[in-house]
């Protein structure tokens, strides 16, 4: 019987695997043999994950689980860093990355890049978000989508730079506003 060690193949690690069993014609790869690595159980997590008096570097090695539903309980925690910010935009679906922009502590590095993101929401969540930097409210202000430019003219942080640009909208609905805005 012919075996496979570490050296053919590292991700079996040193288990010795009979060449019958890793036969491709067979369906079946040294992949499906090869020892599976432990999930993480969630909700052995969801207390620290959700408790506000967890630290910052609580935070960060509840991160490094990359486990999707902690994620999303870490992204609006206070206390989260913006390494940890960043890394969770990165890899997170479209609700984590909402949660991540929404959250109040979210930073402005972080928001510059949800500036820029394809997803009107996220664009629109870092329009209205008060810690979004005036060289990205002047490019939220020239977004070819008036939600977006409404998002940002409700921010209560709005500059006056930014509120100058968006009074040059070509969108009736930004102009209605400023009307209104204007007459209060």
């Amino acid at each position: 019987m012919d075996t496979f060690n570490e050296l053919d193949h590292p991700r079996l690690a040193g288990r010795f695997v009979d060449k019958e069993q890793s036969r491709p014609e067979m369906g079946l790869l040294l992949a499906d043999v090869a020892e599976p690595v432990d999930e993480v159980n969630p909700f052995d997590y969801e207390f620290p994950a959700t408790d506000p008096l967890t630290t910052g570097n609580g935070i960060e090695e509840l991160a490094r689980l990359d486990n999707w539903m902690i994620d999303t309980w870490i992204a609006g925690h206070p206390n989260v860093g913006l390494d940890t910010q960043l890394a969770l935009y990165e890899r997170g679906d479209l609700g984590t990355r909402a949660r991540v922009v929404r959250n109040p502590v979210a930073h402005g590095a972080l928001l510059a890049q949800a500036c820029r993101d394809r997803a009107t929401d996220i664009r629109m969540l870092a329009a209205g978000h008060a810690n979004t930097r005036e060289q990205d409210q002047l490019e939220l202000a020239a977004d070819p989508l008036p939600q977006v430019q409404n998002a940002l003219l409700d921010n209560p942080a709005l500059s006056p730079v930014a509120k100058a640009a968006l009074r040059n909208s070509t969108h009736a609905y930004i102009q209605e506003r400023f009307v209104s805005l204007d007459a209060a």
